[in-house]
């Protein structure tokens, strides 16, 4: 076989091997309650790392969860789960894309925690949905040539800081609607907002309200996003999805 032939039947190999589905090395341990430091599930690289995590907010990184899918699950967890704090280190065998992170830490929950769960669907559930005033929305597309912030999204004239809308921590260019109804439905609570926009880009905003009725200086949420965007929040009922966890035990020996 010539050489040439031997570098092309190793690249065709090379592209046959199954693609790494989970962390290599993985260290689970329970928090030292005197150790008052806390890290947000946070990859870089090739590691995962986080400390003083509870199972919940796990749950609530690696599945991308909303608000009202947390509290479902937080209500019906195991108290163990709740109350029992870990600190998390694990490396992969290559540098991790943020999915990909998410991805091999799904995987650890099954392996490590016996994690086994299913989708449920609630059926005319109360949520709201989001689509564009018949006057056309008012969002600015995200070019190229923008790199500084450009979401801004104030409640009661505090602003939630522009490198908190993604994990890991950077700058926020822009926003699709599917995120911007995400974020928003902290702030409904149990109903959340599905996005029914039909738009698909990355755009700009800068959206400011309030969620108080005592506080006149600012907008509550369905007008501001009327006058300010030029989207529409309505109340409906229709299917919302739920995490249910059937079974999860104590992490098994490092």
């Amino acid at each position: 076989m010539t050489p040439l032939r031997c570098i092309l039947v190793a690249l065709a190999l090379s592209s046959l091997a199954p693609a790494q589905s989970s962390f290599e090395v993985i260290s689970i341990k329970r928090h030292d309650l005197q150790n008052q430091a806390y890290m947000h599930p946070t990859c870089e690289n090739k590691r995962f790392r986080a400390t003083a995590e509870v199972i919940p907010e796990l749950l609530m990184w690696a599945y991308d969860l909303r608000l009202d899918q947390y509290f479902a699950l937080e209500s019906v967890i195991p108290s163990w789960a709740r109350t029992t704090a870990y600190d998390i280190e694990a490396v992969a065998k290559d540098p991790m894309t943020p999915s990909q992170c998410r991805q091999f830490a799904r995987q650890m929950l099954v392996d490590r925690f016996d994690l086994k769960f299913h989708w449920k669907i609630l059926k005319n559930a109360p949520r709201y949905e989001l689509t564009v005033s018949p006057k056309g929305h008012k969002l600015i597309p995200v070019t190229p040539a923008d790199t500084g912030c450009g979401v801004h999204i104030s409640t009661d004239g505090r602003e939630v800081p522009c490198n908190r809308y993604q994990w890991p921590l950077a700058i926020k260019r822009a926003m699709t609607m599917t995120e911007l109804a995400k974020q928003l439905s902290i702030h409904t609570h149990d109903r959340p907002i599905q996005d029914l926009t039909g738009l698909t880009g990355e755009y700009k905003l800068t959206l400011s309200f309030t969620t108080r009725t005592d506080n006149l200086d600012y907008p509550p949420l369905e007008r501001a996003l009327q006058d300010q965007l030029g989207l529409i929040l309505r109340p409906t009922k229709g299917d919302v999805d739920l995490l249910v966890i059937d079974r999860i035990d104590q992490p098994s020996a490092n």
